[in-house]
């Protein structure tokens, strides 16, 4: 394997050999009964999910006061974009950390002889070593707890007032290979552009010299809130008050794979190369959806235009896309009605009703009212002649059914049939006709509550 080479073969000897003699001596009878059971972690199991803590360490210079807000913008520039990012090792790094891991193992099980040790090692650590990416996180450190970084950043800063300069003094301190890198930057202070000035040196130079490789600043001008994806992860859902907006990504030297999408929208993937900072602007367009929408009017075959265009008489079905629709509803002897009707991405089905008021007011009130209680009446009596025939099928049944298998009456069961038909025939009569009648009724309900209000 690639990565097991003599130092790292020595280490690992020196671990097993740590375990198995000097942690657990064999001339020592060891009763389990007498061992203290304990739960201690391993400090720096981090390593094995690839993962390095790393404490920071911000520091005015000068202590001078009037300088304060450049700590300030450190910390938060720290904490915008420092946590999570991957910090590249080469080969010989790699080793040293490993190295470094296995001394700390041996240390470990040397000191801690507990048998409830919380300890995890994952198969695949050593075979994932050559190509996976170690990933920096940072723990707030409590005064107690024992400090278990192998990464330490220190950034000392001071102000120049009389030159108007802004100095950056970095130093990198390597727990696991013990080396120490140091780098300084300045630049000029201006009142107006200094969170900018200071955050592009920021990625461009101090996250550069820390994490060992190059960083720029991506700015997405977008026209939408949208979903952005860099290289197959979703970074952020970005979101703004006002557009068009600009979504800023750091991102590493190199290409990348963006795609940038939202719900409603055509996604855009692009790529992009950074040799610098970037900037790029990203138009989404509307899918383009439609909703079907179906218009009910009162009175029905009423004229319906949208968009001034006659498409039809209601009641009517038409599909149309998302957005704001402008619509004309007309009838002879009624008043025209216009509307809007917004459709939105998420409807697929859209109902609407639409009551049109008459010009004659009066007579149309008494007219309608009188042929809808007219209707209502007639269905009534219809049910009600149903009922009294189910009643007299009823009665006939039952006449029949006393000469049942009789000789006197050998067409008795013609009539038990034909009874029984006229029951049921008339039952349902009666509830056909009723529930028409009080339909029209719930109809009339309608016209006086929309037409009185």
């Amino acid at each position: 394997m690639k990565i097991i080479k003599p130092t790292l073969l020595i280490s690992f000897l020196f671990l097993i050999l740590s375990i198995n003699v000097i942690a657990y001596p064999s001339n020592l009878l060891v009763y389990p009964e007498k061992i203290q059971k304990i739960s201690i972690a391993f400090p720096y199991n981090y390593l094995f999910d690839f993962k390095i803590n790393y404490t920071v360490n911000i520091i005015n210079k000068n202590n001078d006061i009037r300088a304060n807000f450049i700590g300030s913008t450190l910390s938060s520039l720290f904490d915008l974009y420092f946590n999570d990012r991957k910090i590249k090792l080469d080969e010989k790094a790699r080793e040293n950390l490993v190295s470094f891991l296995f001394n700390k193992l041996a240390i470990y099980f040397q000191k801690q002889r507990s048998i409830n040790n919380q300890f995890t090692f994952k198969d695949t650590f050593f075979e994932e070593l050559d190509k996976k990416d170690f990933i920096l996180f940072k723990t707030d450190k409590k005064e107690d707890s024992e400090d278990n970084s192998i990464i330490k950043y220190e950034i000392s800063y001071e102000y120049d007032f009389k030159s108007s300069k802004i100095y950056i003094y970095c130093r990198k301190i390597s727990i696991f290979d013990n080396q120490i890198s140091e780098k300084n930057f300045s630049f000029d202070y201006k009142y107006l552009s200094f969170f900018n000035d200071f955050k592009n040196l920021f990625i461009n130079n101090v996250m550069s010299f820390f994490l060992n490789q190059k960083f720029y600043n991506l700015e997405v001008e977008l026209n939408t809130s949208a979903y952005i994806e860099v290289d197959g992860t979703v970074t952020t859902h970005f979101m703004d008050e006002n557009y068009p907006s600009i979504c800023e990504l750091v991102l590493e030297e190199g290409e990348h794979n963006i795609k940038i999408f939202e719900d409603g929208y055509d996604p855009i993937s692009q790529k992009v190369k950074l040799e610098k900072n970037e900037k790029i602007t990203v138009f989404l367009n509307k899918k383009n959806t439609h909703c079907k929408l179906k218009i009910n009017t009162f009175p029905s075959s009423a004229n319906i235009k949208i968009s001034n265009q006659f498409v039809g008489n209601s009641p009517l079905s038409i599909e149309l896309p998302s957005g704001n629709h402008f619509i004309i509803i007309s009838a002879k002897g009624y008043e025209s009605k216009e509307i809007f009707v917004t459709i939105e991405d998420k409807d697929f089905e859209k109902e609407i009703y639409v009551y049109l008021m008459p010009i004659n007011t009066t007579s149309f009130y008494i007219n309608y009212s009188n042929t809808i209680l007219t209707q209502v009446y007639n269905y009534f009596w219809y049910g009600c002649y149903g009922l009294a025939g189910s009643i007299v099928g009823s009665i006939l049944y039952n006449y029949f059914n006393q000469f049942n298998n009789s000789s006197l009456y050998p067409s008795q069961t013609i009539g038990l049939y034909s009874s029984a038909a006229l029951v049921a025939i008339g039952l349902i009569s009666f509830a056909i006709f009723e529930i028409l009648s009080l339909t029209e009724l719930y109809k009339y309900y309608q016209f006086i509550n929309y037409y009185t209000l």
